[in-house]
């Protein structure tokens, strides 16, 4: 079993490497900056931290001295990762956003370019003259 992932650039996007270590049930710690504020729930899949490093070192030393939390801590980010950031799900999500995007232009269509029939009742042409 792979004790923790340490992730250490501040203010970096997304990223997999905290990913990957959840899925492998690693304990990340990483900066509490950028993607891993997305992926690693501070406390229960893993440690968000500010980027000193006498607060990397006590954080390591407390996670290795307790093997039953490093087992539930990364027990937490293995489900946190198969429920919130597969390719299914993703997929999923981002379908459901270009759903609402598409239904969101339809509506706004509808709402603001269709004159209602009562306005081309009472639409005069111009006369040719």
């Amino acid at each position: 079993m792979c004790i923790r992932d340490r992730y250490t650039p501040a203010n970096e996007h997304f990223g997999i490497v905290p990913l990957e270590g959840m899925y492998n049930r690693a304990v990340v710690i990483a900066c509490n900056s950028g993607g891993p504020l997305e992926t690693v729930e501070d406390g229960k899949t893993g440690y968000l931290l500010e980027p000193q490093a006498e607060s990397w070192g006590k954080k390591i030393t407390e996670v290795l001295s307790q093997p039953k939390l490093v087992e539930e801590l990364g027990n937490n980010g293995r489900t946190r990762v198969t429920e919130m950031f597969t390719n299914d799900v993703c997929a999923d999500q981002l379908d459901d956003i270009v759903r609402s995007l598409l239904n969101l232009q339809h509506r706004n269509c509808l709402l603001y370019t269709s004159p209602s029939p009562r306005d081309l009742s009472t639409t005069r042409m111009p006369s040719s003259a």
